[in-house]
């Protein structure tokens, strides 16, 4: 168990986002919480008399001179049957700004301080009410950005990764038995034989990581977005594409060439992936210095971006410079724009030949929209797939170093040909149970617990 000094007084925090709204929420948690919200009530009785876990009406008043501040409904919970495993109450009242503030400042009076980072769910973790992974999983839950990363974090709230990282654990336990009788009697030839047992664990518990590990990294990807950088000569219908795929006229377009100069980009989401569209300077011989510095951002973004859109016209030779992102080895993909003026032919066999993906399309028709939305979705798809038949276990950097660390150890020893001695490789095995321990929260590293819940929202 983690023996940290536990604070036991009683904290409220606003659990919505800050703003005006229809409604807010009002969290109090603490061995005052239920006897300090009863004081600001004006059916004071009836909310210290109702049933746990039910929802009331009440009114909230000023605590100098009585008057109402606000019609409020509110739950209470007993201890430990609340979030926190401490008597909770929660308030939902209207979502002005000056009403919760009035709220706060009543309750603040009262001898309740204001929640620190994380530090409900830090509670509920302390007082047994989940254990670290799933506490982890919480955050991972607000701070979600596309579809996978969300699917993820429920295979961790739901306990699918603990049950793996335990299964992994006793294998490593079990391989140490194994050892430490190796050790004990050196002449048993039956024990002997049951070196493969051990070391078949070890390289399948060293290959799911590495898996997990590459899976991470895809991960990393997805939850920062992927950057899309839409490249191209002038005049090639780059902006009009990129006013497309965002919906509404974000950039200039016009049929003189160099109207873009500088990379323009947005955040979106698409088929459940946040994407960073990025607008970009036409490659084109210039001596202008403004363009010319465009240009070197626009090679720049090709080196940086996950997947290059080419925009290439149906009316136009292919160039040294869209030749020179063909033969790039990044992920690309193309769009052979101006398809109404029946020029695709040359340009659609050059695509084919290098295996690069791409449509046609009019970027003035509406009617092509769908279609493009659906070409890059599958693109970003075949791209970056990563399923949940894996064992998915890596939800933040946290678990992603301890993976790592894990998997160093193993290889260390799988390399070694376990000519390093089997005490050695016993000594080192015992370290590895030591990881999975930190992984699983079982450590009593307050460093540890202090900087997970600090990355944590004030309110949850």
């Amino acid at each position: 168990m983690i023996n940290i000094v536990h604070e036991n007084d009683t904290i409220v925090a606003l659990a919505t986002g800050k703003g005006n709204a229809a409604l807010a929420i009002l969290r109090i948690s603490g061995e005052k919480a239920i006897d300090t919200v009863a004081q600001c009530l004006k059916q004071k009785h009836r909310f210290i008399a109702s049933a746990p876990k039910t929802i009331h009406v009440y009114t909230f008043l000023n605590d100098t001179n009585k008057k109402e501040i606000d019609e409020i409904t509110a739950i209470k919970y007993l201890s430990p049957q609340s979030y926190t495993g401490e008597n909770m109450v929660e308030i939902m009242c209207h979502g002005g700004e000056v009403i919760v503030d009035e709220l706060l400042s009543v309750l603040i009076k009262k001898e309740i301080r204001f929640a620190k980072k994380g530090e409900f769910t830090r509670r509920a973790f302390l007082n047994g009410k989940m254990n670290l992974l799933k506490a982890e999983a919480i955050q991972q839950l607000i701070e979600g950005t596309n579809t996978r990363h969300v699917a993820l974090a429920r295979e961790q709230y739901s306990g699918n990764s603990k049950k793996k990282l335990l299964e992994w654990k006793s294998k490593i336990l079990n391989s140490i038995v194994e050892i430490e009788a190796l050790i004990e009697f050196p002449e048993d030839d039956d024990i002997h034989e049951s070196i493969p047992t051990y070391t078949q664990n070890l390289k399948s518990i060293h290959t799911i990581l590495q898996k997990e590990i590459q899976n991470r990294e895809f991960f990393n990807i997805h939850n920062k977005g992927i950057l899309i950088p839409i490249v191209g000569i002038t005049n090639a219908g780059k902006s009009s594409l990129f006013n497309v795929i965002v919906e509404f006229d974000r950039v200039i377009v016009h049929h003189e060439e160099g109207t873009t100069r500088d990379a323009v980009s947005e955040e979106i989401l698409l088929h459940g992936e946040t994407i960073k569209l990025i607008d970009t300077a036409g490659l084109n011989a210039t001596e202008n210095q403004v363009e010319l510095l465009g240009i070197k951002k626009t090679w720049e973004f090709i080196e940086d971006g996950d997947i290059i859109l080419l925009v290439t016209p149906a009316d136009k030779k292919i160039t040294d410079a869209e030749l020179s992102i063909i033969q790039n080895k990044k992920n690309k993909i193309a769009i052979i724009s101006k398809n109404d003026l029946n020029a695709t032919l040359e340009k659609a066999e050059i695509f084919k030949k290098g295996a690069i993906p791409y449509i046609e399309a009019n970027f003035r028709s509406e009617i092509d929209r769908p279609k493009i939305i659906e070409f890059l979705g599958t693109a970003i798809h075949k791209t970056y797939t990563i399923t949940l038949d894996s064992e998915a276990i890596l939800c933040n950097k946290r678990h992603e170093e301890l993976a790592r660390r894990i998997q160093k150890k193993l290889e260390t020893i799988l390399e070694t040909d376990m000519k390093i001695g089997i005490e050695i490789i016993a000594y080192e095995l015992k370290r590895v149970i030591a990881d999975f321990d930190e992984f699983l929260g079982e450590t009593s590293n307050e460093d540890v617990i202090n900087a997970i819940f600090s990355e944590f929202c004030i309110g949850k």
